[in-house]
C-alpha cells in the first residue's frame, strides 16, 4: 500500500492513517488541536479563536479598541490615497472595521458608566 500524498511505500508492520477512504502515512499526518468557545454550554454556537479575545479588565479592553482604532485609522488613510480597485477595497475594509471598532468602544464605555451608576 501506498501513501496517497507522497507515495511512500507503508509496510505490513506500519501504522498509517485512512482518511475519506484514502490511506497516509505517519509523516504526512499532522494532528492538530482546534480550540473553540461556546456561551451557556452547549448551545450549538460555536466561536473558534480568531472570534474571541479576552480581557483582563474593561481598562485591557478599551486600550486594545483605542489601539486598533489607531490602526485602522492609519490604514485607511493610507488606502485612501492609492489608486485601484484592490485599494479601494482596503480602503471599505478599513472603513469598516475602524467603525466597528469605534461603535465597540462606544458600547464598553456606555455599559461601563451605566455599571458605576448602578454601583452608587
Amino acid at each position: 500500500m501506498r501513501c496517497n500524498h507522497c507515495e511512500k511505500i507503508i509496510d505490513k508492520e506500519e501504522s498509517f492513517y485512512e482518511i475519506d477512504g484514502e490511506f497516509y502515512c505517519e509523516d504526512c499526518v499532522e494532528e492538530r488541536t482546534i480550540t473553540y468557545y461556546t456561551i451557556g454550554g452547549d448551545t450549538g454556537i460555536n466561536y473558534e479563536d480568531d472570534e474571541t479575545s479576552w480581557h483582563r479588565n474593561i481598562n485591557d479592553f478599551m486600550e486594545n479598541i483605542k489601539e486598533r482604532i489607531e490602526l485602522y485609522e492609519k490604514w485607511k488613510k493610507q488606502s485612501e490615497n492609492l489608486n485601484g480597485l484592490y485599494m479601494l477595497n482596503d480602503f471599505s475594509e478599513y472603513s469598516r472595521l475602524l467603525e466597528e471598532a469605534q461603535k465597540l468602544l462606544e458600547k464598553s464605555q456606555k455599559e461601563d458608566e451605566e455599571e458605576e451608576w448602578n454601583l452608587k
